[in-house]
């Protein structure tokens, strides 16, 4: 699906710690990136990290970051972004630490870049997307308040214990933390729920141009899919034990309370919350997609080898926020 974000403004508002460079040649601007730090769990406790989002050249100037050929010498621009990937003095960050990405496999230009820069494949992960035609639900979910922060912090160190990568920095922001609670008063499921938008210029293949056309024009589908496809992004998704279709519920009501058709959540693919996923009635669009996803990379900087090794075979947690 080619598609275009919509909602970058108020998304660079809400990076905690962003570092932008750019490149330039001259007067012209060659290249941009954000690195977004923050502190992630590694399975060894915590470690800096730098999520990199924003990552873009012009076309011209790709190939020659990434080496045109093997053997040649690299490219003045090649080794000014090795340069900058590989210190810490801009970004006053001590000892070890990582950068870290998210790549379609597809994208083999992309993939060629990272690999030039010593980017590694450390994890998979897969994309579900929950969708309602009818918005309704009984249930009644609360926006988490700032006396239960703690609580709910708490239930999610415990949840995401055997993960890495995770973090909340895009948790807990304007409201928008909703839990479930049961008749006891009870918390069992919660989820960070974060509308979104994008502007699809085409669906996959061919005709997708015209496929895109036709399903706009169609009222049941066109709440699902269309040229302006409204959802909630969702994260820091949390049940307590046996109450997974709590979680189910909790996204039901959300969709009622947006009024939007549809909400999508990123996990890895070898991970519990991914199993879980696969057992509730996402609807009709999950059961019909091709598995969409991609590759967690990273680069690694004086981070020692049991590190490493907890990155790429323990579950990673992946931001929705991050991703869309």
């Amino acid at each position: 699906m080619c598609y275009q974000h919509t909602q970058v403004a108020r998304k660079i508002e809400g990076i905690a710690a962003p570092y932008f460079v750019s490149l330039q040649r001259g007067s012209q601007t060659v290249g941009t990136c954000c690195f977004c730090f923050r502190r992630v769990t590694t399975g060894r406790g915590d470690i800096p990290a730098f999520y990199i989002r924003y990552f873009a050249f012009l076309d011209q100037f790709k190939r020659v970051a990434a080496g045109r050929r093997p053997g040649r010498r690299p490219s003045v621009l090649r080794a000014e972004i090795a340069t900058l990937l590989e210190t810490d003095t801009w970004a006053q960050s001590t000892g070890s630490y990582f950068h870290y990405a998210y790549v379609d496999p597809r994208n083999v230009r992309s993939v060629s870049l990272c690999r030039a820069f010593g980017f590694e494949k450390v994890r998979q992960y897969t994309t579900f997307i929950f969708t309602r035609f009818k918005l309704r639900s009984d249930a009644q979910p609360e926006s988490l308040q700032y006396d239960a922060l703690a609580d709910i912090q708490q239930r999610l160190g415990q949840f995401y214990a055997d993960y890495t990568m995770f973090s909340t920095e895009n948790l807990f922001r304007d409201g928008q933390y909703f839990v479930l609670r049961d008749p006891r008063g009870q918390v069992v499921a919660g989820v960070q729920a974060t509308p979104d938008r994008w502007q699809v210029h085409s669906l996959p293949g061919r005709y997708g141009k015209a496929l895109l056309s036709v399903v706009s024009r169609i009222p049941m589908l066109n709440r699902v899919i269309g040229h302006q496809y409204r959802f909630l992004a969702l994260e820091g998704l949390y049940y307590a034990e046996g109450c997974q279709n709590d979680l189910q519920r909790l996204v039901e009501a959300l969709l009622a309370k947006y009024q939007v058709n549809s909400a999508i959540t990123v996990v890895d693919r070898d991970s519990a919350l991914c199993e879980t996923l696969k057992t509730l009635d996402l609807g009709v669009v999950q059961k019909i997609m091709k598995n969409a996803g991609g590759d967690v990379i990273c680069k690694f900087i004086q981070v020692p080898e049991e590190v490493r090794s907890g990155l790429r075979t323990r579950p990673a947690y992946i931001s929705a926020t991050d991703v869309t």
